[in-house]
């Protein structure tokens, strides 16, 4: 049996007013035949306003669409308030995280199939460094 194909629109990157952001996702819905959508702020945090008022609608009409969602974490997190949002993104169970940081994929080790083998590679890699001495 062939493996069937599914198209996946990845996150927006340019840095839009939120309702143009979300005027985007509609257009989506109504014209695009995407399978799985990925949206969220990806690239700064400070960046969330834009589009905060505006994530409810947006997974609300893909989702009554039957496209699926996929939430996006930061590429790079290394402030509290950035460790806080993949800390709650990590703890929902309805849509699937993509983990653009080391730190996403550690806190959704084990939750799903999609990371499965990610994590059994963190695990091999680090049983491997516990093993080796540290450098000074």
């Amino acid at each position: 049996m062939p493996a069937s194909s599914r198209l996946t629109l990845g996150p927006v990157y340019f840095l839009w007013e939120g309702a143009k952001w979300r005027d985007f996702y509609f257009r989506i819905v109504d014209e695009a035949p995407v399978d799985r959508v990925v949206i969220g702020e990806t690239v700064c945090l400070k960046r969330m306003h834009f589009m905060e008022p505006y994530v409810a609608d947006v997974v609300d009409r893909l989702t009554s669409s039957g496209k699926e969602v996929v939430l996006s974490s930061l590429a790079s997190v290394t402030l509290d308030r950035e460790a806080q949002l993949v800390r709650s993104l990590s703890q929902q169970d309805e849509y699937i995280v993509e983990a653009n940081d080391l730190s996403a994929l550690h806190l959704l080790a084990g939750k799903g199939t999609h990371d499965r083998a990610a994590s059994q590679r963190l695990q091999r890699r680090d049983r491997t460094l516990a093993g080796r001495p540290r450098r000074k």
